[in-house]
């Protein structure tokens, strides 16, 4: 568990060394949609699917590990990973203020 934990703060913490292996979550809703979060050195970034890296916010406080993406077109993702008990949830806030999400499974490796 504290190896898990360490490993997820590379997702948020700027000083770890860029040297460190990146840290990736891999999260999947229940409707087959997927996402990949990579972090290293405080750099997250974001892959819907087999689209492109995109550019996102990940912060770590004991256990929650949530990471937050700003689309181009104004949409709002985020999403909280608890590391304890792998209880996940992603949510969309669309530009016209509706929302898609729900529970997710994801999971974790460096």
């Amino acid at each position: 568990m504290k190896r898990l934990l360490a490993t997820l703060l590379l997702l948020a913490t700027p000083a770890m060394a860029d040297s460190n292996a990146p840290a990736t979550l891999s999260c999947y809703f229940q409707t087959g949609e997927s996402f990949t979060v990579v972090g290293q050195a405080g750099t997250t970034m974001i892959q819907w699917g087999n689209n492109g890296f995109r550019s996102a916010a990940s912060a770590y406080e004991d256990p929650w590990l949530t990471v937050v993406e700003r689309a181009d077109n104004g949409n709002l993702f985020k999403m909280a990973f608890n590391v304890r008990t792998k209880d996940a949830f992603g949510e969309t806030t669309f530009t016209d203020g509706h929302k898609k999400g729900g529970p997710l499974w994801c999971v974790f490796k460096q």
